[in-house]
């Protein structure tokens, strides 16, 4: 897409999903071989998936973790980023352990799908987090169908992620879109950090705000 907009006179700023560092390889950076590319927003996935199971642990109450996860198509990188996020914080986290992270194609039906074989597979399974919103739900319906107390997390703000919130039942931390809760499923969508890469300039390297 940006190799077809080059010569156009748009100027072209590229949200949410960044390029691989394999295209940029080929491409170039922003300003570079395509000059009118000013810039990327994309979200700090490493910092969200975080701070997110930093939330999702807060919430068992010293209960050591037992963790499935749930993330994007490998060749996303947000997918990766995420899932190294919530590595990093279980890597420090006393007593945890993540029984499987699986990859799935984003949607409601593979997660609720993958969710379901994972928890029969993992039945002492206290937490499970998914890469986006969508699977985050699709999850939820598989914890509750098998009525099991589990912990489910995710990441966005997906509409029906904030009708959750909108539950009097409903309690926000102060880095969180929404949370929620409902037995036998509890319910937790964190946002990620926003970061942008602008080159204001042609001749300006890219900068990059986290915010």
């Amino acid at each position: 897409m940006l190799e077809a907009l080059a010569r156009s006179s748009a100027k072209i700023m590229v949200i949410r999903n960044d390029v691989t560092a394999r295209q940029r390889r080929e491409i170039g950076d922003e300003r570079q071989r395509i000059p009118n590319w000013i810039g990327t927003v994309t979200a700090n996935a490493t910092r969200g998936g975080y701070r997110l199971m930093s939330y999702l642990c807060q919430r068992l109450a010293g209960a050591p973790a037992r963790v499935i996860g749930i993330t994007g198509d490998p060749n996303t990188p947000v997918s990766q980023e995420r899932a190294s996020g919530v590595d990093a914080y279980l890597a420090g986290a006393r007593g945890a352990r993540t029984y499987q992270l699986v990859f799935s194609d984003w949607s409601y039906a593979d997660s609720e799908q993958k969710a379901r074989v994972l928890l029969a597979r993992y039945p002492d399974t206290n937490l499970v987090w998914a890469a986006n919103d969508s699977m985050a739900l699709g999850a939820l319906n598989a914890v509750k169908a098998r009525g099991a107390p589990v912990l489910v997390g995710g990441m966005g703000a997906l509409r029906g992620a904030l009708r959750c919130a909108a539950s009097p039942r409903a309690a926000l931390p102060p880095w969180s879109a929404a949370t929620t809760s409902s037995a036998p499923g509890r319910w937790c969508c964190s946002t990620t950090t926003i970061a942008a890469w602008i080159s204001p300039r042609r001749e300006a390297p890219a900068r990059r705000w986290t915010f």
